[in-house]
């Protein structure tokens, strides 16, 4: 994952890079840094990574538009590294915080159903797929539903 410590590729390795790609153009050198500037120089789905993939293709059987499809390559490098990043930080986010209710939904179900019985807008099997995965667990809150409704 790519943060400030991490080393980005320099200026001479892009163009280095840029001045092989066969159908470049005036805007490539830009777009392309744009891109190499948002990765890590080494790891997956950093700068070398994608510089070998882009060769690694480039030697295939068909001919290629390298440009193109190493632009391709970069932004597929920039999401992957994007998405490591969030999911890194979903992992060290706390829980959300859950309310009283959702505590006695999910701790005290049938308490919860003698107090929503015949509330608007309360359906049972909703609640019950929702929060209950027993099967056998549903059918006793079922009994519990007729017996209080």
């Amino acid at each position: 994952m790519f943060d400030a410590r991490d080393e980005s590729p320099t200026e001479s390795e892009i163009a280095a890079v840029v001045a092989q790609l066969r159908d470049k153009d005036i805007g490539t050198f830009a777009v392309v840094e744009s891109f190499a500037r948002q990765l890590p120089r080494e790891g997956p789905y950093g700068w070398l990574d994608t510089v070998e993939k882009l060769e690694t293709r480039r030697h295939g059987s068909k001919p290629i538009e390298d440009c193109r499809l190493f632009t391709f390559l970069l932004g597929i490098a920039v999401d992957e590294q994007r998405l490591a990043r969030a999911r890194t930080a979903a992992a060290a986010a706390p829980p959300p915080p859950t309310g009283l209710v959702e505590k006695v939904k999910r701790d005290h179900p049938e308490e919860y159903i003698r107090k929503m019985m015949g509330a608007p807008g309360f359906e049972l099997e909703t609640f019950l797929a929702v929060y209950v995965h027993d099967e056998a667990e549903r059918d006793r809150l079922r009994g519990i539903a007729r017996a209080a409704g």
